[in-house]
């Protein structure tokens, strides 16, 4: 999917034009590769096991 099919599936959905704008920035990211790294910072403060977001993202949206 790229961003101008993203843009027009969550206006479809109903999305407002602030959330599809937070959307296209995270998607963003992603293909930058901003989130292949993982910071130890949560795993310090929370003491839970690092993980990347690709595996945060398989577990969760199911």
């Amino acid at each position: 999917m790229n961003e101008g099919e993203m843009q027009v599936d969550a206006r479809k959905a109903g999305a407002p034009e602030g959330a599809i704008a937070v959307m296209l920035g995270y998607y963003r990211a992603a293909q930058a590769g901003e989130f292949t790294v993982v910071d130890r910072t949560l795993h310090k403060i929370l003491d839970r096991a690092l993980e990347t977001m690709c595996l945060f993202l398989n577990r969760n949206l199911r």
